[in-house]
């Protein structure tokens, strides 16, 4: 759920890159604060706005890419440039996080589903 209480999804999201043309990527950045707080943009710019801007760039539990369709998260990354985190730790927390919020509990939403994508 968004902050408004509807269902979130990334559909739409901007990317603007280097050279400043904006493009839907149709996937928002994140990141996890070490005390388990999660927040995602649909949109990022290069240079501007990134995965350190939300925390001024103190520690995080996990960072990088999110795609959500209708509140079902489909795809989490670790492609944070900033952080680069560890993908099994990004994979263990991200997990460990949503499962406490109660996200397996509810409608379709199974661990099995979420892909997890290596960034590097």
């Amino acid at each position: 759920m968004n902050n408004k209480g509807k269902l979130f999804e990334t559909t739409g999201s901007v990317e603007i890159n280097i050279d400043g043309e904006a493009i839907i990527s149709n996937k928002a950045i994140y990141v996890m604060s070490e005390k388990g707080e999660i927040y995602i943009s649909m949109s990022s710019e290069y240079g501007k706005f990134h995965h350190s801007s939300f925390l001024s760039g103190e520690n995080v539990a996990a960072a990088g890419d999110i795609i959500i369709e209708k509140g079902i998260i489909k795809e989490i990354s670790n492609s944070s440039g900033h952080y680069r985190p560890n993908f099994e730790s990004v994979k263990k927390n991200m997990l460990d996080e949503i499962s406490n919020r109660g996200y397996f509990s509810i409608g379709t939403n199974n661990k099995e589903d979420i892909i997890f994508n290596r960034g590097f």
